[in-house]
């Protein structure tokens, strides 16, 4: 059995990993897409 180290949920040392941080500009289009249904209750279409 190996001994293990458990860090606390609000340590530090998860800020500072590098595969944890978001990176907003490739994030960009995931919002982009997933805010327009919400825009769509804003735009009045009409069909003449």
């Amino acid at each position: 059995m190996s001994a293990t180290t458990l860090d606390p949920a609000g340590s530090p040392s998860d800020a500072t990993d590098g595969h944890e941080r978001t990176a907003w500009l490739s994030a960009i289009p995931f919002f982009g897409l997933h805010l327009a249904p919400l825009g769509a209750l804003f735009v009045v279409v009409t069909w003449q």
